[in-house]
C-alpha cells in the first residue's frame, strides 16, 4: 500500500438507520417542518493512529433530518462514523451535514482533529548525518505488528549497495551516506486492517565546511572569479553579499574600482531541505596601480603654486577629477592639462586642503585612484606654563598649534579637574591651586579634517613657603628695656642683615 495516496490510509465504517413515515389519507406531508438547529458532532478532539474512534452528527430536525459526512474528501451518509486514522497527516478535517428532507433545509458543522501517532523514525543516539560517514536509521514506537515497510519520499524504499534493513525490518543502516539518501524517510508497520504511518525523518547532510575559493589579491580594474561550495545534501543553494551587493549563485565575478582596499565578501550556503546555513567570509586585498601624487620635490604651502599628477593607469579614454569623494569644482587657482592628467595650482588657499583622487575609465572599467591628502603640513601643538606652582597664586597655560587651515582646540582632563579657581577662554587657562601635594595633568587637543595632535602637561602643586620673621619683630617681643637687652636686639639685627 502506498502513502503516496491519501486514499490507501483512511478507513470509514458508516452505519446507516432506515426512516419510514406514513402519513393519512388526504394529508399534506411535513405541513410543520422546521430546522435543522444546533448541528453538532460529538466525538473526541484527539485520536490516535492506528485505533478506532466513533462521531456522531446530531441536529434538532423535524421531520428527522438525514447526515452526509465529509471527512479529509470522502464522503458517507449516516449518523454515525467510525474512524481509524493512520498517521500520514497530523490532522482530520472532518464536516458533517444535516438535512431536513421535507424543507430542504441544511446545517453544516467543522472539526479538526489532532492524530498522534506513536510510531517515528529516530536516528541512532548521538548521530549526526554526514556525507561518506555512516548513519542508522531506527522504526520505533509500534507494537504487535507484523510486518515492517520502509518508504522515502512518499515511495517504497528502493535498497542501493550502502544500504541494509535489519533481520526485523526496524533499522535501516547506510554504510556511507551519499547526496542520494537525502529525503524523507518513514517506516509503516501494519497487522491485518491495521496499518501506521510513522513520523517521518528528514535525512539531510550539510551545510558543512562552507569556504570562498578564489584569489586573496586583486587588482583595481581586473575581473576576479570566486566560488562558493559546500557539502551539502540536498544541494545547497548559495547567496553572495560583495561590499553590500547581494548575488545568488555558486560562482561570482568582482571587478574592483579600487575606492577600497579590500573587498569584503561573504557566502552563505542553505540546505533547501533542512533550512540550515553555513557562512564564510573573506576579504580580498586590493591592490591599485593607479595613485594621485605631487610633482617631484614639491611640498604644500599657502599662497605657492602645487601640482598633482594621476599615475599608472592605460589604455584609459577619460579621466575626472574628484576632491572629498564629490567631482572637483574648478576654481581662479586651479587648472588642468590638456589630457587631465596633471591638476595646478597656481596659488594654495586653505580651501583647497582636502582628498584628491583621479578616476580613469575606458567603458564599463572604472579605476578610483588611491587619494592624496593635500594638508599644510602636520600638525603640532604645545603648553606654555609652568612645571611646578604655588597654592594660592595664579598661573596662566596657552595651547599653542601651527594650523594653517582651520582647526578645533579643546582642553580635556583625563585624569581629574583642576582644584581651586579655574577660567578658561578658548586656548588660555587662569589657574590658582588650592590643593597641595598633588600632580594636575592638562592636556590639549588640535584637530581639523585632515588630522589631530595633542600636548600634555604635568604640573606639582606645593606648599606656599612661609615668610621669614622680621628682626623687629624679634626685637619687640624680647622688648628691650635694659643694656642687655639691647644688646641682644642688635645681635639679632645683624644675624638677620638688616
Amino acid at each position: 500500500m502506498n502513502p503516496a495516496h491519501p486514499t490507501a490510509w483512511l478507513v470509514l465504517t458508516l452505519t446507516a438507520g432506515a426512516i419510514s413515515v406514513i402519513f393519512p389519507h388526504g394529508a399534506t406531508a411535513f405541513p410543520n417542518a422546521r430546522g435543522p438547529y444546533f448541528t453538532t458532532i460529538e466525538g473526541p478532539d484527539t485520536v490516535t493512529a492506528g485505533e478506532v474512534s466513533e462521531f456522531t452528527c446530531t441536529a434538532e430536525c423535524s421531520p428527522e433530518c438525514t447526515y452526509t459526512w465529509s471527512v479529509d474528501g470522502h464522503t458517507n451518509t449516516s449518523p454515525t462514523i467510525t474512524l481509524r486514522t493512520r498517521g500520514l497527516t497530523s490532522t482530520v478535517e472532518m464536516e458533517c451535514t444535516s438535512l431536513n428532507p421535507a424543507s430542504g433545509k441544511t446545517s453544516s458543522m467543522k472539526k479538526s482533529l489532532r492524530v498522534e501517532n506513536p510510531v517515528s523514525v529516530r536516528p541512532a543516539a548521538g548521530e549526526e548525518p554526514s556525507l561518506n560517514q555512516s548513519f542508522h536509521l531506527t522504526c520505533v514506537g509500534f507494537a504487535q505488528m507484523s510486518t515492517i515497510e520502509w518508504y522515502k519520499d512518499s515511495d517504497i524504499l528502493v535498497m542501493d549497495a550502502q544500504t541494509t534493513l535489519s533481520a526485523d525490518n526496524t533499522t535501516l543502516s547506510f554504510s556511507s551516506l551519499l547526496p542520494s539518501h537525502s529525503g524523507l524517510y518513514r517506516c509503516v508497520p501494519s497487522k491485518g486492517d491495521t496499518v501506521i504511518v510513522s513520523v517521518g525523518y528528514l535525512l539531510t547532510c550539510g551545510p558543512y565546511f562552507t569556504k570562498i575559493e578564489g584569489p586573496d589579491t586583486v587588482t583595481a580594474g581586473e575581473a576576479s572569479e570566486f566560488t562558493c561550495t559546500a557539502e551539502c545534501s540536498p544541494e545547497c543553494t548559495y547567496t553572495w553579499s560583495v561590499d553590500g551587493q547581494t548575488n545568488t549563485s555558486p560562482t561570482i565575478i568582482v571587478t574592483p574600482s579600487g575606492l577600497t582596499s579590500t573587498v569584503e565578501m561573504k557566502c552563505t550556503s542553505l540546505n533547501p531541505a533542512s533550512g540550515k546555513t553555513s557562512s564564510m567570509k573573506k576579504s580580498p586585498r586590493v591592490e591599485n596601480p593607479v595613485s594621485v601624487r605631487p610633482a617631484a620635490g614639491e611640498e604644500p604651502s599657502l599662497n605657492q603654486s602645487f601640482h598633482l599628477t594621476c599615475v599608472g593607469f592605460a589604455q584609459m579614454s577619460t579621466i575626472k577629477w574628484y576632491k572629498d569623494s564629490d567631482i572637483l569644482v574648478m576654481d581662479a587657482q586651479t587648472t588642468l592639462s590638456a589630457d587631465n592628467t596633471t591638476l595646478s595650482f597656481s596659488s594654495l588657499l586653505p580651501s583647497h586642503s582636502g582628498l584628491y583622487r583621479c578616476v580613469p575609465s575606458k567603458g564599463d572599467t572604472r579605476i578610483v585612484s588611491v587619494g592624496y591628502l593635500l594638508t599644510y603640513g602636520p600638525l603640532s601643538v604645545t603648553i606654555s606654563g609652568p612645571d611646578t606652582v604655588e597654592v594660592g597664586t595664579e598661573y596662566t597655560f596657552v595651547c599653542e598649534s601651527n594650523c594653517e587651515i582651520p582647526c578645533d582646540i579643546y582642553w580635556t582632563f583625563r585624569q581629574g579637574f583642576p582644584s581651586g579657581r579655574y577660567i578658561q577662554r578658548r586656548t588660555v587657562i587662569n589657574w590658582t591651586p588650592d590643593t597641595p601635594n598633588r600632580d594636575q595633568l592638562f592636556a590639549c587637543v588640535v584637530e581639523n579634517t585632515y588630522a589631530s595632535a595633542m600636548a600634555t602637561k604635568l604640573v606639582r602643586v606645593v606648599e606656599k613657603p612661609e615668610e621669614k620673621v622680621k628682626p623687629e619683630s624679634g626685637c619687640m617681643a624680647l622688648q628691650p628695656t635694659t643694656t642687655l637687652g639691647l644688646m641682644l636686639c642688635m645681635a639679632l639685627l645683624f644675624l638677620w642683615g638688616w
